[in-house]
């Protein structure tokens, strides 16, 4: 039978609408599939389905399948391997819903004892504990338990309002939540003032800590240094009176204002004059001594007068008033 201009058209424009929805699909972005609220999470990638003009059944079943990690994928894997002919998407649809909704009596269970304030609003609270009782807690019982989670208070305020409005109570506890918080936030802001000034105060304590260690090591290192020193020089004045030696002779007494060391005792016991510096200098041990330079008005050595009767005597043996340098 041949196919008809209607046919031709229908098949014409499903096939311009597939080639649309390929185009718009890649834009949809699924989240991650939220388990503890499945028909939530349905309605938001619908939204994106509507956004984007995705109608075809088939396209949606594939973008579901594409997207869904494989922990959620195995519990519709038959659904996946055979699938339905028709509304393939709404079949893994009812199934992951049905699996992943909570049971009444989880729900409930954890309305009565794990739902509270925290850092919520009362109103936020009350929306969420709607949602676990759903139509299964009445409107006065849901009340009595939402006023047990908010702060005694607020609590006791709102006891004092004849009011079975939940929505209403809600608000007001919201602004008398509101009206406390620059309270809190101020001492928040003591506390947490009062904890930055403990650490600095801390990090000074350590800091001083840290100098008087260095102190007390800088004064045992100039202790030891000052030890040290005295020990050497000790050491050094010892080697010193060690290294003297007794410089022995036979002088000869005369009138002079000043003891004279003649030229032939420096030159036996090795003994130099440094008469730039003032020192009379050892030349085999090393050593010096600090001498004093004076003046004096005698041009020579004069043992007697020249009237003297000795005098005559003295001229025939020159050598006891005029020493030789030279050994014999």
């Amino acid at each position: 039978m041949p196919e008809s201009d209607a046919d031709k058209f229908s098949d014409a424009s499903d096939a311009l609408q597939i080639n649309e929805e390929i185009a718009e699909i890649r834009k949809v972005k699924f989240p991650e599939f939220w388990k503890s609220r499945p028909a939530l999470w349905f309605a938001q990638i619908e939204a994106q389905f509507l956004v984007h003009n995705i109608r075809s059944d088939q396209t949606k079943f594939n973008k579901l399948v594409c997207e869904l990690d494989y922990s959620i994928l195995e519990q519709v894997a038959d659904i996946i391997e055979s699938p339905p002919e028709k509304d393939r998407y709404n079949t893994i649809k009812t199934r992951l819903i049905k699996q992943f909704t909570e049971s009444e009596g989880k729900r409930l269970r954890k309305l009565l004892n794990d739902v509270e304030l925290g850092d919520q609003r009362p109103s936020g609270l009350l929306r969420k504990m709607k949602l676990l009782a759903g139509d299964k807690v009445g409107s006065e019982l849901l009340q009595s338990i939402w006023m047990q989670r908010l702060p005694e208070n607020i609590r006791a305020i709102l006891a004092s309002m004849d009011s079975t409005d939940n929505d209403k109570l809600a608000e007001i506890a919201d602004k008398i939540l509101d009206a406390r918080e620059p309270q809190i936030e101020s001492v928040q802001q003591l506390s947490t003032n009062t904890f930055n000034d403990l650490n600095s105060l801390k990090e000074e304590i350590r800091s001083l800590r840290a100098e008087i260690q260095n102190l007390k090591r800088d004064r045992s290192f100039q202790f030891h240094e000052s030890r040290n020193r005295n020990r050497s020089s000790s050491q050094s004045r010892q080697k010193s009176r060690s290294a003297c030696r007794p410089y022995k002779w036979i002088f000869q007494i005369a009138d002079v204002a000043c003891p004279i060391l003649g030229a032939d005792f420096l030159k036996q016991h090795g003994l130099l004059v440094d008469v730039l510096n003032k020192r009379l200098i050892d030349t085999t041990t090393k050593l010096g001594t600090s001498c004093v330079v004076k003046r004096t008005t005698h041009s020579g050595i004069f043992t007697v007068h020249n009237d003297s009767p000795y005098h005559q005597l003295l001229k025939q043996f020159p050598s006891i008033t005029n020493p030789s340098l030279i050994n014999k």
